[in-house]
């Protein structure tokens, strides 16, 4: 699975410290029994549609990923660590063993690519800047929107309230 680096507060300039909060949790309110609360309902969807919306969102150009995540996030952490979770979630729903051979392959060079762009040798890529200007991006996105196309999935944004952050302008 692909990770970003884990930044923390001694991130060195131009890099984000890990402070937003991912998932919804909560009391239940709305009687369902999640512990989701009342949220909307992009926050409670499905193991394939996160998915989705993780793939939709790697796929972005950069000023558009900026818009997907509060202003205190590191983004290109937040959409690291989102496709990883959501990853895992959709492999313990049993939903790999649905995919053809092909989406199967994309989905592993994707997977790849942000491995290949993780750890602290690679801490340079995981700035703004980077994600405006560095090839691995570029790639990066590339690959989320083969994927995107063999699953015949959209490749517009995924919603911005998929999750509750919890920050200084949350």
């Amino acid at each position: 699975m692909a990770t970003s680096p884990a930044p923390d507060a001694a991130a060195p300039p131009g890099m984000c410290p890990g402070i937003a909060v991912l998932g919804g949790g909560g009391a239940g309110g709305d009687g369902d029994g999640d512990g989701s609360g009342d949220l909307p309902a992009s926050m409670k969807a499905d193991e394939s549609l996160r998915f989705e919306w993780s793939v939709r969102a790697l796929a972005q150009e950069a000023e558009t990923q900026m818009t997907l995540f509060p202003s205190f996030a590191c983004v290109a952490d937040e959409l690291a660590l989102e496709f990883e979770e959501c990853l895992i979630g959709f492999t313990a729903a049993g939903r790999l063993s649905a995919l053809h051979v092909d989406q199967s392959r994309l989905l592993t060079e994707l997977d790849a690519k942000l491995t290949a762009m993780s750890g602290p040798l690679h801490a340079s890529l995981w700035t703004d800047e980077a994600m405006r200007v560095a090839p691995e991006w570029a790639d990066l996105r590339a690959a989320a929107k083969a994927l995107l196309d063999a699953m015949g999935w959209s490749r517009l944004p995924p919603p911005g309230e998929r999750y509750l952050y919890v920050g200084p302008d949350a």
